[in-house]
């Protein structure tokens, strides 16, 4: 076991996979396992070494909650050989790995499209077992991997694997230097999320009537939305009220021309990005697209 430039000790194991998979061209690789077993750690050790070899190489995140780029209750893409760069986002609405079904179906197969990269490294949430393994089949599905590299010895993987055998498989251990984050942890490393995406957004006005909202919902203050052009470019902000007159004010780091579509989420965050599963009580939005 030894470092890489990345300063993490890579089992032996590790290193021979890392080199089979650049050795065979890159390709779709889809990285399963169960919570903390390193996912993150092989995606970004393949990816240094796709950089060190010259493989042109993207991140695919489709964890909602614990991102290795973007902000939480999104997919997302990074630039091109910059995978700490985001490129793209789709939003799902939570950071809910057993709320995502739905969203990632929808999104995930956009969010794939014009593929420039030699090498697509697709990380996965920790969710295995019950929803999780309908929301792996999903993933495995839209992505289409060259190879699909499972850590770790959780049953939950074997029954994932069975439904996909068309699709080669590679088993290894899971990192021993893997770290079991709490609750706490995670909560804080999603809030950092949220205001790393949001430090450059401005308050955008939105008139409702020249705009869909997906599912006729209405809107609520500091209300999680997604924002979609007209070209399907898709970007989050944070509702911060609407007035009778039907405009919303939307913090957000995307321009308000062209919105033609906003997608309301399940989620709330407070003015410290803390999450909430309802709106506050003392939101005052009120008319048309508001809650009452």
């Amino acid at each position: 076991m030894r470092p890489d430039e990345t300063g993490i000790d890579l089992p032996a194991a590790w290193e021979r996979a890392i080199a089979h998979i650049l050795g065979h061209g890159g390709g779709r690789v889809v990285v399963l396992g169960a919570v903390d077993t390193g996912k993150s750690t092989f995606c970004r050790a393949l990816m240094a070494a796709a950089a060190r070899a010259g493989c042109t190489h993207e991140l695919v995140d489709t964890d909602p909650g614990q991102k290795m780029v973007g902000p939480p209750a999104t997919l997302t893409r990074s630039r091109l050989d910059a995978p700490d760069c985001l490129a793209r986002l789709a939003f799902v609405g939570t950071p809910s790995a057993a709320e995502a079904l739905k969203g990632v179906r929808r999104a995930l197969p956009g969010l794939l499209k014009h593929n420039r990269a030699s090498l697509t490294v697709v990380n996965t949430s920790g969710l295995l077992g019950g929803r999780g393994r309908a929301l792996k089949a999903s993933v495995i599905d839209a992505v289409h991997p060259q190879l699909i590299v499972a850590l770790g010895d959780d049953p939950a993987l074997d029954a994932i694997l069975q439904g996909h055998a068309r699709f080669p498989v590679l088993r290894l251990a899971a990192s021993p230097h893997a770290r079991r984050r709490g609750r706490g942890e995670r909560r804080r490393a999603r809030i950092e999320a949220f205001r790393r995406y949001l430090a450059t957004a401005e308050t955008r006005e939105l008139t409702l009537g020249r705009l869909r909202v997906a599912g006729h919902q209405t809107l609520s203050r500091r209300q999680l939305v997604g924002l979609i052009d007209r070209r399907r470019e898709e970007a989050m902000g944070v509702v911060e009220g609407v007035t009778k007159t039907g405009r919303a004010r939307v913090l957000t780091p995307a321009s308000a021309g062209d919105i033609g579509l906003i997608r309301p989420g399940a989620l709330w965050l407070s003015e410290a990005f803390e999450e909430r599963r309802e709106p506050p009580g003392d939101d005052p939005a009120s008319g048309p697209g508001s809650r009452p």
